[in-house]
């Protein structure tokens, strides 16, 4: 078969060498293959501007026609390549064209074309899923961050599998004030689980965990406090019934190692019929502040994440007189055993996770959470059991879709402290 017009300076087997890269090696042959499902389009019919008008002149599927149309008009090469289709459709493609009465010579020039490519393929990549990866992450960071958000939902529902539980919308808040000692913060921890379930009768469902943990230092048991005294003294837990299922869900705490509290939901039932939500809620005193790499001392707030979820909501609301004018970062890396991340580990082992932080108006409409429509009340209430106002905090924000399980999310922003004490 002849070579397709516009690849007659890439050889059939391509280098890494110097002067060529993955990057220019993929961009050379998505080109020709692109150019080539063009003329074959045309071929077809010149009238044909849409994927569906394909499907309908070879009768192809859907799918596959949409994917020839994405490799044709893909603005970023690197993007579109996870987009060529399969051999099996694409001899599907071919043989549709041959019998549609297209010119030998086109369909001659698009089969060397996609021999490239999966010369390509071969050469760079273990398999195809492998290479797409290796695309995705060359390409745009809006292509970049559109397949990360697809395998992340594939991962959501082979985990939801694997571990037999899930929840739909998992809510992590830290409200921050100074202390009366200067040296720390008081951190108020609400938590809420929407729509967690059980997939298989039998599966652990872990819905709350609790540290005493802070900047390698540990504190005394009685620091972390419930915001409802009374429902954790009768239910064993922190929990916040006003704002959780009723009835509530059979439950047990759990004491593990030292400065560590858990609590399981315990029964078997399954299925959305058996979703229910829980909120918990504890406050902190005097925890000391975590150091920087620059020395400056940090507010943050971290989420080990041990169930799958549909979505998970960060929010870091801090005392706007007391840390003014922050500029919060936020990292996602894998979670490892210890009561701390090394820090060279959180900076080099980074997960692909494309969202902003946002700042929101505490008085706004955008203090909503839809998933959970009583939230602004949840955050009023813990307000009033620390004599705090809502209206004090500024609120910083992360909607993370699919959280990566066993990686931690964490907001930081560094802090210049008041060398007196602040009211607060």
């Amino acid at each position: 078969m002849k070579t397709p017009p516009g690849v007659h300076s890439y050889d059939a087997k391509p280098t890494s060498g110097a002067g060529g890269g993955f990057e220019i090696e993929t961009s050379t042959v998505m080109g020709a293959l692109s150019r080539s499902l063009a003329a074959l389009v045309r071929a077809v019919s010149p009238e044909i501007r849409k994927p569906i008008e394909l499907q309908r002149a070879l009768v192809l599927d859907s799918k596959l026609c949409w994917q020839v149309f994405n490799v044709i008009r893909g603005e970023d090469t690197l993007a579109a390549a996870q987009h060529v289709p399969g051999t099996p459709s694409f001899r599907r493609l071919l043989a549709a064209a041959e019998a549609a009465g297209v010119a030998g010579q086109v369909i001659d020039d698009l089969h060397s074309a996609f021999h490239q490519f999966n010369e390509l393929v071969s050469l760079h990549g273990p398999d195809r899923a492998s290479f797409d990866s290796m695309v995705t992450a060359a390409s745009s960071a809006e292509d970049s961050a559109s397949t990360d958000l697809f395998h992340r939902r594939s991962a959501y529902r082979s985990e939801s599998h694997i571990w037999g539980v899930q929840v739909d919308t998992y809510i992590s808040t830290s409200l921050i004030c100074p202390s009366a000692d200067p040296s720390g913060k008081d951190e108020c921890n609400v938590t809420v689980r929407v729509g967690q379930r059980r997939l298989r009768s039998d599966a652990p469902v872990v819905v709350h965990r609790s540290s005493t943990h802070a900047s390698f230092q540990m504190l005394p048991a009685s620091a972390r406090q419930p915001l409802d005294l009374e429902a954790a003294q009768r239910l064993n837990a922190p929990l916040l019934p006003q704002f959780s299922s009723n009835p509530l869900p059979p439950m047990r705490t759990v004491l593990e190692e030292a400065g560590w509290t858990q609590v399981e939901v315990r029964g078997g039932a399954v299925g959305k019929q058996a979703s229910f939500d829980l909120a918990f809620g504890s406050i902190v005193r005097n925890v000391p502040y975590s150091i920087g790499t620059d020395g400056r001392p940090l507010l943050r707030q971290s989420v080990r994440f041990i169930t799958p979820a549909g979505m998970f909501v960060m929010d870091m609301l801090v005392h706007r007189s007391a840390y003014p004018s922050l500029d919060p970062s936020l990292i996602v890396f894998p979670r490892t055993d210890g009561n701390e991340v090394p820090k060279t580990f959180q900076s080099t082992q980074r997960l692909p996770v494309h969202v902003e932080i946002q700042r929101i108006d505490v008085g706004s409409s955008e203090l909503a959470v839809p998933e959970f429509p009583r939230y602004p009340e949840v955050l009023r209430y813990a307000c009033r059991t620390q004599n705090w106002k809502l209206s004090d905090f500024d609120l910083y924000r992360v909607r993370v879709p699919y959280p990566i399980l066993n990686s931690i999310v964490r907001i930081e922003a560094g802090v210049e402290l008041p060398s007196e004490n602040g009211a607060h």
